[in-house]
């Protein structure tokens, strides 16, 4: 793709970020019991903050769908908060899962920064997303890669600032190790159960945003790209190595930080640069 493809979508309206936050805590609250611990963390708050950002990113991508009059189709991939989404939305006759991450820097990059931003697909066993590329049960899979900037405005260096107070965390971790299975097949528990002893705790967290985020919508993957994408890790996968000649470096703390810090990573992806995909097909 060119830099010219690079869509950069700030909210419509303040207000659209605050509700897309609130819903996104929501969700998060709900389903941590189970929702996949990619990133191995071991605290429930930063767990909740990823799980944000990632609503965050569908949220942002709809109010693009809603600004230009595309119907990206976010309803039919949907399951009960105890179960994982078939996939994100459904555009073009594909089955597209969102695959998003938060730029280290505030403000705004050069559109060709963008293009050298890594592409990444979680793929540290068998059964992970990458695995499930050649899944067609829901019809064709395709990727779509997003970044997150905290856009012009940025002051604080975070994107919302999420309070939750030390007693509802603990009441979270108990909660969750009372649902061990991360799948279930049956209905674990009522959303009104779940908020009924949320409430007993104490008051409910809350989020404010930071910064007025901005959604950076690059390239896509389908069937036609997925033998661009190598392996790479800090522990022996380092796929694209003399790209860009030091396109990533090993964290000290695990992981890999690509252009410069910009993106940081913690576990093994199939990985491609940006600019090597095809724009998304809009």
């Amino acid at each position: 793709m060119h830099s010219s493809q690079v869509i950069v979508h700030p909210a419509s309206q303040p207000a659209i970020v605050d509700e897309i936050l609130t819903k996104a805590l929501q969700y998060a609250l709900l389903s941590l019991p189970f929702t996949i611990n990619r990133m191995a963390l071991s605290n429930s708050y930063s767990r909740i903050q990823n799980i944000v950002k990632g609503k965050l990113a569908e949220g942002l991508l709809q109010d693009f769908g809603h600004q230009t009059g595309r119907s990206f189709d976010f309803r039919s991939g949907e399951t009960p908060f105890w179960q994982r989404d078939l996939y994100d939305f459904r555009w073009d006759g594909k089955a597209y899962d969102i695959k998003n991450n938060f730029i280290h820097a505030g403000g705004e990059l050069p559109m060709e920064t963008y293009l050298d931003l890594p592409a990444l697909i979680p793929n540290r066993h068998e059964n992970d997303q990458w695995a499930q590329r050649l899944d067609h049960s829901h019809g064709s899979k395709a990727f779509l890669f997003t970044f997150i900037s905290q856009g012009k405005d940025a002051k604080s260096g975070r994107l919302f600032n999420l309070s939750i107070a030390s007693k509802t965390i603990g009441f979270l971790e108990r909660w969750c190790k009372q649902f061990p299975d991360v799948n279930p097949l049956r209905e674990p528990y009522t959303s009104e159960l779940f908020w009924t002893e949320l409430d007993r705790v104490g008051p409910r967290p809350r989020i404010v945003a930071q910064t007025h985020p901005v959604l950076v919508i690059t390239g896509e993957a389908r069937i036609s790209e997925f033998d661009r994408f190598e392996d790479t890790d800090s522990r022996g996968s380092w796929g694209y190595a003399m790209y860009k000649e030091h396109w990533y470096s090993v964290r000290d703390q695990g992981g890999l930080s690509f252009s410069g810090g910009l993106i940081q990573t913690r576990i093994r992806n199939a990985t491609c640069p940006v600019r090597a995909l095809p724009a998304f097909r809009i």
